[in-house]
This record gives structure tokens, C-alpha cells and sequence, in this order.
């Protein structure tokens, strides 16, 4: 698992995993972020469990991963940016640092980065108000499958040394400070830029082109994501734009 002096040595941020602390077990490290940011947690702020009894997916959805068989992980950021873009920024990041270690990844809107179209990593990005005002933190939740392990029935999902397959054994530091590095900047153009964003997309984005339906209600075809992060459907009838959603082939 992570070794945070070897990973310090390693980190290329600014800020993302500046401040990092390992638990070997909690609920969810979403609920240790959120606790951080509402003490005052800066941005970058990040927190890795070697067990996570109960993370949390999109949707209500619920993740639980063997001991040291996955990479969960949450982090701070403050100011609150990249709007709904966020999560598909983090997507991108995640998909480039598998690339670079040699699996071919891309992104399933709105939160998930696929290998060889089967889950590998889930994004969760969440904004609490305190005290009635408006959120000035996000806290954006990872969770990416390192080794294999028994997944749910339901779930179509590889891990990292699955799809590296020969490659041998993962350096698991190096992997998560080339993560970290990725990530952040990603962040940072879609804050600064988010047509790059959408642009990036156009490249990774799963299912492109195939028929899907979204939230087994609406059915359509995969046209893209336009700058504000919503999924672009063609339907019989129109094309459309879709806020939010839950994504499956038709």
C-alpha cells in the first residue's frame, strides 16, 4: 500500500497530496474529507485507506473493496472550481496515468474510467453547505481497483494489474504520485479552460458513437460532452443534452 515518505519524494503537485494521511480503516474516506474540509482542511488536502468498509458511488450506490485489493482515496478542493466538469476532469487524470503505465483507459460519463470497457476506477464529487452557506470546498472521492478481488454480481470491473497483465507487479506509489500529478491538472484547466476538457473528451470518452440509455429511460446515441460536462445524446427525435445520470448500454 502507500508508503507516504516514499510517495513525498515522488509528488510532482502543487498542492494535491501535499497534506496526506493513510487510516487502515474507516467508513468512508469521503467522510474523513468532508470532516477535514469542515475543519479548515487547504486545498489538496487528502486522506487513503487501506480498508474502506463503506465507500460511497454516484447515485446512493455502494462500493466495498477487499483489504489492500484497491486504491481508495478522497481529497479537498478549496476553492470550490471546475463546476460540473469536476468529476470528468479527475476521469481524465485517472485515464492518463493508466496510459502512461500502459493500459489504454478512457471515461464513462458522468464518473467512471473504464479499461477494455470494465470498471477500473469511480469518481464521487460532493459540496456541503454549513450553516446555510454556499459550499466553499468540494471533497471528490476515488476509488481505483489495484488487484483482483471478488467484485459484486452486477459489476463489470478489471483492476490495474489485471490490464497491465505481463507488466508485472505495480510500483504503487509511483502509480499514485503520476495519479496525483495528472489530476491536479486536469483541475486546474477545467477551471481555467474547460473547453480543453471537452475537447479531451472527444478522445477518451466511452461509448462514443454506440447506443446507450440513460437511467433505463432515455435512449440515444453518444455524441460527445459539450463545455459545461453534459453528456450530448442524438435520439430518434432530437439532440439533446443530459445533466446527470446513470449510463448503460442499450
Amino acid at each position: 500500500m502507500i508508503e507516504l515518505p516514499r510517495l513525498a519524494s515522488l509528488l510532482r503537485t502543487h498542492t494535491l497530496g501535499r497534506d496526506a494521511r493513510v487510516v487502515d480503516e474507516t467508513t468512508s474516506t469521503m467522510d474523513v474529507a468532508h470532516d477535514a474540509a469542515a475543519a479548515g482542511a487547504p486545498d489538496g488536502w487528502l486522506v487513503i485507506a487501506r480498508h474502506q468498509l463503506a465507500g460511497r458511488g454516484a447515485r446512493g450506490r455502494t462500493w466495498v473493496a477487499e483489504p489492500d485489493a484497491s486504491l481508495p482515496f478522497s481529497f479537498v478542493v478549496r476553492p470550490l472550481r471546475g463546476g460540473s466538469l469536476l468529476a470528468l476532469a479527475v476521469g481524465l487524470g485517472l485515464a492518463e496515468a493508466l496510459e502512461s503505465f500502459g493500459a489504454d483507459a478512457c471515461v464513462k460519463w458522468p464518473n467512471d474510467v473504464l479499461v477494455a470497457n470494465r470498471k477500473i476506477a469511480g469518481i464521487l464529487v460532493e459540496a456541503r453547505s454549513l450553516g446555510g452557506r454556499l459550499p466553499d470546498a468540494a471533497v471528490v472521492g476515488v476509488g481505483i481497483n489495484l488487484r483482483p478481488q471478488s467484485y459484486p454480481a452486477d459489476a463489470d470491473a478489471t483492476d490495474v494489474e489485471s490490464a497491465l497483465g505481463s507488466a508485472g507487479p505495480v510500483d504503487t506509489d509511483a502509480f499514485f504520485a503520476d495519479v496525483l500529478e495528472r489530476v491536479e491538472a486536469w483541475i486546474d484547466r477545467a477551471s481555467a479552460t474547460p473547453h480543453a476538457v471537452s475537447r479531451a473528451l472527444d478522445a477518451r470518452l466511452a461509448w462514443r458513437g454506440e447506443e446507450v440509455l440513460v437511467d433505463d429511460t432515455l435512449r440515444g446515441i453518444v455524441r460527445g460532452v459539450d463545455e459545461e460536462g453534459e453528456l450530448i445524446l442524438e435520439t430518434h427525435t432530437e439532440t439533446c443534452t443530459v445533466r446527470a445520470g446513470r449510463l448503460r448500454r442499450a
